[in-house]
């Protein structure tokens, strides 16, 4: 029994490399295939890239092109669907844009993720940092899981509303209707799948940024416990090295999503909009649209609580610091956290056009604005 108990760590240990290492694999090759990259030709980099993205602004144009043939059928549905779609292709535009443009910065966050276990610096600390990353993996998991699960009841729901009551939302330059029903089930299927990969990475950023930032706030409060401090030498260029290793990568984020955060935010509003609105006053009976109200607010809300948890972790790290026996420190180790102090004085805010911070009081913000608007247009009625 003995000798199984000595064993399990280095199973733990490598079921949590190879799990990593394989959704490592899985994000790599989506981003080769968005940006069209190959081993063998490195020419048209450029060109490749914009491929997938001229996909997502074709998809826009279409709904655009097939809008008075649409209104044409005196559906009442059709307007609110019309602008979802409408809003979900500019939307799906920017964020594959943003992931072809910075798919480097991308990978390296992700090698910066694979490589955290392996850090020395945590190991000497005596830190739990596999445990939490194997935790952090975990959930991450389920969540992918519910979310490709949400997004694939929605998407055949919505298909066979679609079909059942006669709606075309894209031109499909097809005579026979039965063809342009089949074109557009390839494409809402094709948005879907973009706007899960974007989700997706989201999800991966955030997970493993929230948990390195945790783990660097354990080796913060290693700095006040008495024995560690009094020890001879306390590896304060170390931590000042991780946090500022830890400030570049935020920066890096915040370069990435800061496309996807403005296409969300300019989309939110809109779509909410048009299902709030027309689920009061045109279709109160439609179940779909009630779904379709609920994923784009629950989508939304994922990037505002993104950014809200990486708002306030960041801001404990100020507050980590103070806490410290930086009293009992070298006057050189006090320098060096007070520099980091000042570093972490104001707490880093993801942003959306570099001015709106992205967190849970902008979701409050434009759910009520959304309630309040929708609620001005039915008083006018």
């Amino acid at each position: 029994m003995a000798r199984k108990a000595g064993k399990a760590p280095k199973i733990t240990k490598k079921s949590f490399k190879k799990d990593f290492a394989q959704l490592k694999v899985r994000i790599f090759l989506i981003l080769n295939i968005l940006t069209c990259a190959s081993s063998v030709e490195k020419t048209f980099q450029l060109m490749r890239k914009t491929i997938f993205p001229i996909i997502g602004l074709m998809t826009f144009i279409s709904v655009i092109l097939n809008l008075p043939s649409a209104m044409e059928n005196g559906k009442t549905d059709t307007l609110p669907t019309c602008m979802v779609m409408c809003s979900g292709g500019i939307q799906i535009t920017f964020r594959i844009s943003a992931i072809c443009l910075y798919v480097e910065k991308i990978r390296q966050l992700i090698n910066w993720f694979e490589g955290m276990e392996e850090d020395a610096f945590w190991a000497s600390l005596g830190l739990s940092v596999e445990q939490r990353l194997r935790r952090t993996l975990h959930y991450l998991n389920i969540a992918i899981k519910y979310i490709a699960l949400a997004f694939f009841f929605t998407l055949h729901l919505m298909l066979l509303k679609f079909y059942l009551s006669d709606i075309l939302l894209f031109y499909v330059p097809l005579e026979t209707r039965s063809y342009k029903f089949v074109g557009q089930y390839f494409i809402l299927s094709t948005m879907s799948i973009f706007v899960f990969i974007s989700e997706t990475l989201l999800l991966v950023l955030g997970f493993f940024f929230v948990a390195i930032i945790n783990i660097f706030l354990d080796a913060v409060k290693k700095l006040d416990e008495s024995e560690f401090v009094g020890a001879s030498e306390i590896p304060m260029k170390m931590y000042q090295k991780r946090h500022v290793e830890l400030l570049t990568k935020l920066k890096a984020l915040e370069t990435i999503f800061s496309a996807i955060q403005t296409a969300q935010l300019a989309t939110s509003f809109p779509m909410m909009i048009s299902t709030f609105y027309f689920n009061l006053e045109s279709i109160p009976n439609e179940i779909i649209y009630y779904i379709m109200s609920i994923n784009i607010v629950v989508q939304f809300f994922t990037i505002c609580l993104f950014g809200e948890f990486i708002n306030s972790k960041t801001e404990k790290i100020f507050s980590a610091l103070y806490l410290t026996r930086w009293y009992d420190m070298k006057k050189d180790n006090q320098m060096i956290l007070m520099m980091m102090m000042r570093k972490s004085l104001e707490p880093f805010c993801l942003k959306a056009a570099g001015m709106y911070e992205i967190n849970m009081k902008t979701f409050v913000s434009v759910t009520k604005l959304s309630f309040s608007f929708c609620a001005f247009l039915y008083a006018l009625d």
